[in-house]
């Protein structure tokens, strides 16, 4: 009965394993942000898509030449974990490029560098 007796199994990812982000917001390290901009900007503009709504994280992995092979991630559906998570993240250039600040975004929030604290977060057009 329920999961008793299920395995999830995938294929050996082959390279340098690197961790991009975290799944819980008291586990992200400044490293994370310089480390993989291109992860980091996945998941806030994932929350920012869905209105806070969900939000993909701890995602570690193997760059390859076409791309990377990501493992493991953590799905959020909790709005005050994701804005937790979304405290930590210092925005990147990818974050300024694609996504805008809400009007509503408090100064002290951006000036520091940190994503936003409010739920108002869209993607530019």
């Amino acid at each position: 009965e329920g999961w008793a007796g299920v395995a999830q199994v995938e294929e050996q990812i082959e390279g340098d394993f690197e961790k991009c982000n975290e799944a819980q917001a008291w586990a992200m390290k400044p490293e994370h942000s310089k480390a993989n901009h291109t992860a980091n900007f996945f998941s806030h503009w994932i929350a920012a898509e869905s209105n806070l709504e969900l939000m993909i994280s701890d995602l570690q992995g193997v760059k390859g030449k076409d791309g990377y092979t990501l493992t493991d991630p953590k799905i959020h559906r909790d709005k005050g974990a994701i804005r937790e998570w979304l405290s930590k993240h210092r925005r990147n250039e990818f974050c300024r490029r694609f996504l805008r600040e809400s009007t509503t975004t408090s100064q002290s929030s951006t000036a520091n560098g940190t994503c936003f604290e409010s739920p108002n977060l869209h993607a530019s057009s």
